[in-house]
């Protein structure tokens, strides 16, 4: 009886030992993944991060089309060639009767104007010059040239809506906010990363688990067959240790396929190819950050885009409340 039991440890001891090996050298050919590495690849590869960067440069870049919108324009207006030629009708009183001569004519015209915008007042001021040249052909040859120099100008309107005033405030309040919206972006993209990452590593212990549970049962079922050829188990019993072990293996079976779901919704968020021969690191526990709650306060109210959306929202709203009630007195008659 004893023998029995020295074998039957022998064997346990040797599949132990062959199933540790075997794990460590499979291990050894894994490439390790942290999570830093993760969150720094989703930043980098996703399309949802790829999205929000596009989407931060494009209200980077009109930001900067309405900087450059109050810049002085210049502009220049040529009509270098005008030529006419046509039949004039004239009235000789002396002798009472109507003529018809040909006339030629030749024009050109050429200005240059510098135009800026006045986002104070909501007028537009300008400077410009002009020279223009005018010649006629036929029976009375006439030349003609007109210059200005140089001319000043502004245009506004007595009543109504200064657009350039509440574009000024709005514009402002949106350049504000593409930071931490871009911000709020990526800290977003990082969350569902790690949410990723940890449910990858959850079932990974699951699993773990479910094998030493496997080879658990196969001890238990083994050292149960040597007790029932001996008498001392009955057949129902051993039955009953074989459905455990066959629940146990089919629990591996549904944990791998769930691992696998994991890994793959992990990569095709990271934009990575597909690859089983990965293995996650277990990070270590964060450092704990002390905050005050006004600290938290302050931060809040200073970068949170919530805030910063409302007030923009509020401008917008006065905005179009100014121009509703500008737009309705200068429809008056």
């Amino acid at each position: 009886m004893n023998s029995i039991h020295t074998i039957v440890r022998y064997k346990i001891i040797l599949l132990c030992t062959f199933i540790l090996i075997s794990s460590v050298c499979y291990a050894q050919n894994k490439r390790k993944i942290s999570l830093a590495y993760i969150i720094e690849a989703v930043k980098e590869n996703s399309n949802s991060a790829k999205e929000a960067e596009v989407t931060y440069r494009k209200a980077k870049l009109n930001y900067e089309i309405y900087k450059y919108s109050y810049k002085p324009l210049l502009k220049l207006a040529l009509r270098p060639i005008n030529y006419n030629r046509n039949i004039i009708q004239r009235y000789l009183p002396e002798s009472n009767q109507d003529i018809y001569r040909p006339q030629q004519t030749l024009f050109s015209y050429g200005k240059a104007i510098i135009e800026q915008k006045i986002g104070f007042t909501g007028g537009d001021l300008f400077l410009y010059s002009d020279i223009s040249a005018y010649r006629s052909f036929g029976p009375n040859n006439t030349r003609q040239f007109t210059t200005v120099p140089i001319g000043l100008g502004y245009t506004q309107k007595l009543l109504g809506y200064n657009s350039y005033k509440w574009e000024r405030k709005i514009e402002n309040l949106r350049v504000k906010l593409i930071t931490p919206q871009l911000a709020y972006e990526l800290e977003g993209i990082s969350s569902r990363a790690c949410k990723l990452f940890y449910n990858i590593l959850t079932i990974q212990k699951q699993l773990d688990l479910g094998k030493e549970n496997i080879n658990i049962c196969d001890t238990i079922l083994n050292h149960s067959i040597l007790l029932e050829k001996l008498g001392r188990l009955t057949k129902s019993n051993l039955l009953q240790l074989k459905v455990e072990k066959l629940k146990a293996e089919q629990q591996v079976i549904t944990l791998e396929n769930k691992l696998s779901i994991a890994k793959m919704e992990l990569f095709s968020f990271v934009n990575f190819p597909m690859d089983e021969d990965i293995d996650f690191e277990i990070p270590n526990s964060p450092k704990a950050i002390t905050l005050s709650v006004d600290d938290v306060i302050g931060y809040s109210l200073e970068n949170s885009q919530l805030i910063q959306k409302q007030c923009l929202e509020i401008v917008l709203a006065q905005q179009k409340i100014d121009k509703a009630r500008k737009e309705r007195y200068a429809d008056c008659p």
